[in-house]
């Protein structure tokens, strides 16, 4: 394997670590935030939620108005965000590894899948409450972010080989 990432180009070489090193400190963070007892974990939620709550009450729903409904709907976009970029910055190491390594995107959702189960499994060394439902919306959160990224780079290739044809570079 090191062979063939040898061949990608320096710049291209050089993308790929940032991204793999981005990768790699996204889940840090996501483990992390599980590592937090409760209390702690209650106060990063309250920050959060000072950005989300307008959001939140700009819905003309008022039953997502409670207190109740918005400290969770905050943490519930939390784990969504946190695995949508997961899932942004895997896709984007596949395609810049893409020449070298094929990395399939069932197999860029598994491991987001195990982050996820090893992020709620952390939660018992804190004192809080793993949940079934959160590892399918990180699940989802992650093939989200997959999708949104792998169509970003088909839209990319495809302005690219455009004006590479309209400057007569095809």
């Amino acid at each position: 394997m090191p062979e063939r990432l040898r061949s990608l180009s320096g710049p291209r070489r050089a993308l790929s670590a940032l991204l793999a090193a981005l990768v790699v400190l996204m889940v840090v963070f996501i483990w992390s935030n599980s590592l937090k007892d409760p209390e702690a974990s209650l106060r990063q939620s309250a920050v959060a939620e000072r950005l989300v709550k307008p959001l939140i009450l700009a819905i003309p729903m008022p039953s997502l108005h409670t207190p109740e409904m918005i400290s969770l709907l905050t943490r519930k976009l939390g784990h969504f965000a946190e695995f949508f970029l997961l899932g942004v910055l895997l896709m984007a190491l596949a395609i810049a590894l893409r020449p070298a390594l094929a990395l399939p995107a069932w197999g860029l959702l598994l491991f987001a899948v195990a982050v996820a189960v090893a992020d709620e499994g952390l939660q018992f060394l804190s004192d809080r409450a793993p949940r079934l439902a959160d590892v399918l919306l990180d699940s989802v959160g992650a093939g989200c972010g997959l999708a949104v990224a792998w169509l970003f780079g088909r839209l990319w290739r495809s302005r690219l080989r455009a004006a590479m044809g309209r400057n007569g570079h095809v």
